[in-house]
C-alpha cells in the first residue's frame, strides 16, 4: 500500500532560505512510495507506547493511563496492489472507485501518541471495527483504562478486557435497554447489574474463546447529564459517577 507523509510547505522554505522549494512533486512522490511501511509502523507504535507508559502521574486520571480508540475509513490510490488488499465497494464499477480500508486506532490520552492500529478491508467477514479492535488488546496492560464510543460496548469486549484487568468506560450501546430499578443501587440512576453472555458469539472470536468467557459479568451503569454510560469501575465511593 502507499504511505502518505506530509510535505514541507512553500512557506517553510521561504522562512529558512531566500528561495522557495520547487513545485515539482514527482521526486517526492516517487521517494514516498519507497518508504517501508513495516519500519514506519514499528517506529510509530514503539515510540507511542513508550511515551504512553512514561506518562507523568499528573497526566493520568485517578491513576489510570487512558487509552482512546476509534475507527475510520480511508481511500487510497487506485493501484492493483491496493485493490487486491483493500477492494473498492461492490456497488462501484471497476475503474470508477478507489480502494477503501477500515482502520481502528489506539491513542494515548496523556501523551497524544498512537499506541497501535489495525487495518482491514472496508467490507467482508471480520472487517468490522470490533474485529479490528480485538487485534489491539495486547497493546493494553494493567493500569490502562479504555474509553471508546458506544459501538464497542459489547459483552465480549468488556469480558475480555475485564479478564485482563483493564477497566472500560463506554456510552451505553444504542440497542441496550437499561432498567435502573434492577441490580444493586449505588445512587440516583447509578447501579451494578449483571450482563448475561449472548448466545451468539462475535465473528472475531473462536468458539473455544467464546466458550471460555464467563456466563455473566458485573458492570456499572449510570447517567450523567441525561446520557447513560457503562464502566467496569464498580466502586462508587472512590469513583463518583460525575
Amino acid at each position: 500500500m502507499t504511505v502518505l507523509v506530509s510535505k514541507p510547505s512553500q512557506a517553510y522554505w521561504l522562512i529558512v532560505s531566500s528561495m522557495a522549494n520547487t513545485v515539482n512533486t514527482e521526486p517526492y512522490c516517487k521517494t514516498r512510495q519507497r518508504l517501508p511501511l513495516k519500519e514506519l509502523r514499528n517506529a510509530t507504535t514503539t515510540v507511542g507506547l513508550r511515551l504512553h507508559n512514561q506518562a507523568l502521574a499528573v497526566w493520568r486520571w485517578k491513576g489510570y493511563n487512558v487509552a482512546l480508540t476509534d475507527g475510520a475509513t480511508v481511500q487510497m490510490p487506485d493501484t492493483p496492489e491496493n485493490q487486491a488488499d483493500f477492494p473498492q465497494l461492490d456497488s462501484q464499477k471497476p475503474g470508477l472507485g478507489f480502494p477503501i480500508a477500515r482502520m481502528v486506532v489506539l491513542i494515548s490520552l496523556a501523551a497524544g501518541t498512537v499506541l497501535d492500529y489495525s487495518l482491514g478491508a472496508y467490507q467482508g467477514k471480520g472487517t468490522d471495527e470490533t474485529s479490528l479492535l480485538s487485534q489491539l488488546f495486547d497493546r493494553l496492560s494493567v493500569g490502562d483504562l479504555l474509553m471508546t464510543d458506544r459501538y464497542y460496548c459489547t459483552f465480549a469486549i468488556i469480558a475480555r478486557l475485564q479478564a485482563r484487568g483493564i477497566p472500560v468506560l463506554f456510552p451505553i450501546h444504542a440497542r441496550k435497554k437499561v432498567d435502573f430499578s434492577l441490580g444493586v443501587r449505588l445512587g440516583a440512576r447509578d447501579h451494578l447489574i449483571n450482563w448475561l453472555k449472548p448466545k451468539r458469539k462475535p465473528v472475531w472470536m473462536s468458539k473455544q474463546e467464546y466458550s471460555d468467557l464467563p456466563e455473566s459479568i458485573t458492570v456499572r451503569e449510570f447517567t450523567v447529564n441525561g446520557r447513560i454510560y457503562l464502566t467496569t469501575l464498580l466502586n462508587a465511593k472512590s469513583i463518583h459517577k460525575q
